[in-house]
């Protein structure tokens, strides 16, 4: 069900029974978003009989001038399986450039995923339509076995 917007905030839920078809229980997800015109924040949470699972999500993004934020969380509550991750986003627009740091991270009980990205990212519009783009990523995961590092050029032409 989605609720009318009140204002600036946007709630919505749903239900998923399950029961008497697979066995396999219910589903309920409940979602809220409140966005102004520099700043959006928001909110979901599912929990699922199946896997007696129970997942929040969440992220928050504010733009003030040229400078961009944005931070989001993730965790899943799974028995002995949870996972959690979080990533930062920093960014600066002044005009036909634009330049971003990221930070990712994630985190499970078990720790076979524990592992950790940054990346730095340019984009350059010469003209109207035209993109030009560069990035970098450093991935590494904290069990020692995986350290690599990308870097990646492209463009993009809108017609």
């Amino acid at each position: 069900y989605d609720a009318p917007t009140i204002g600036n905030l946007h709630l919505s839920a749903s239900l998923n029974d399950a029961s008497g078809v697979s066995d396999e229980g219910n589903d309920v997800a409940v979602a809220a978003t409140y966005k102004l015109s520099n700043f959006a924040f928001s909110v979901a949470s599912l929990s699922a009989e199946k896997d007696d699972s129970d997942t929040v999500a969440a992220s928050i993004a504010g733009k003030m001038a040229n400078f961009t934020a944005a931070f989001g969380f993730f965790t899943n509550e799974n028995g002995d399986n949870d996972l959690e991750q979080s990533h930062l986003i920093l960014g600066y627009n002044p005009g036909p450039f634009s330049v971003s740091v990221d930070f990712q991270s994630t985190e499970t009980d078990n720790k076979s995923v524990d592992a950790e990205t940054t990346g730095l990212n340019f984009v350059y519009r010469p003209t109207k339509g035209v993109e030009l783009y560069a990035g970098a990523r450093s991935a590494e995961a904290n069990d020692g076995e995986f350290d690599e590092d990308a870097f990646l050029m492209g463009a993009r032409v809108k017609f």
